[in-house]
């Protein structure tokens, strides 16, 4: 109830995020994620976001000022991190360093 409030979220906004995500935020993957990923992108029509230039749907504007309320703590070094740089590409996976 603390969150919502802080963060301004409705009753019917609270509602609407749980039923349906409005974009899939990328932030890292391997490569059978990265394959995943490619045959995912033909089947949903849900934005897949690597970087957030512009947030444009409601559930990247709320991430963005949740994201600032956390910083409000003693995060000065995250500063917004978050939303510009690139997912993590994981080329090696961990069964193959063998």
């Amino acid at each position: 109830v603390c969150t919502y409030i802080l963060l301004g979220i409705t009753k019917a906004e609270a509602h609407a995020f749980q039923e349906k995500a409005d974009t899939i935020r990328l932030l890292g993957f391997t490569e059978a994620g990265r394959r995943y990923l490619n045959s995912l992108k033909k089947k949903t029509e849900t934005p897949i976001v690597t970087k957030l230039r512009e947030p444009h749907t409601a559930g990247l504007q709320l991430e963005i000022r949740s994201d600032r309320i956390y910083r409000l703590g003693d995060f000065p070094v995250l500063d917004e991190q978050n939303f510009t740089r690139s997912p993590i590409y994981i080329r090696n996976e961990l069964h193959n360093l063998k």
